[in-house]
């Protein structure tokens, strides 16, 4: 994942939804992954992706604020599948115990000790 592929994912997911993009933020050493933000009837939430292609949305995003508030959305989720085949992590999911994945440094696991899924995936750790 490069941020001129999120950018593209993220504007065809706007046009097709009749979103609105704010702002983009691209992953540095924190946090460690990529979030547009998005307006819809004047209220906005942040699609996010990580550099490994995981995909989730939140209620917001603040770059100084480590912490996120996963939410569904079924027109993102709905776009995002049909036409990148791209699936979105569920909010369930996404606070659910972390369960190993081959790309999650088990290093970091065991010194940051996240309690779900969603804090590994998606961290400001340095």
């Amino acid at each position: 994942m490069d941020m001129q592929h999120f950018k593209k994912v993220i504007y065809d997911l706007a046009q097709q939804a009749s979103f609105s993009v704010v702002e983009f933020y691209e992953p540095l050493s924190t946090p460690n992954f990529f979030v547009a933000l998005i307006q819809q009837n004047g209220e906005e939430f942040a699609v996010l992706a990580s550099i490994n292609s995981d995909w989730a949305v939140a209620s917001g995003f603040e770059s100084s604020v480590c912490e996120l508030d996963f939410i569904d959305n079924a027109k993102v989720v709905l776009v995002l599948r049909e036409r990148h085949g791209i699936d979105v992590l569920s909010r369930d999911a996404l606070n659910c115990p972390l369960e190993e994945r081959p790309y999650i440094n088990s290093i970091d696991v065991e010194y940051w000790k996240p309690q779900t899924l969603g804090e590994a995936l998606f961290n400001w750790w340095d």
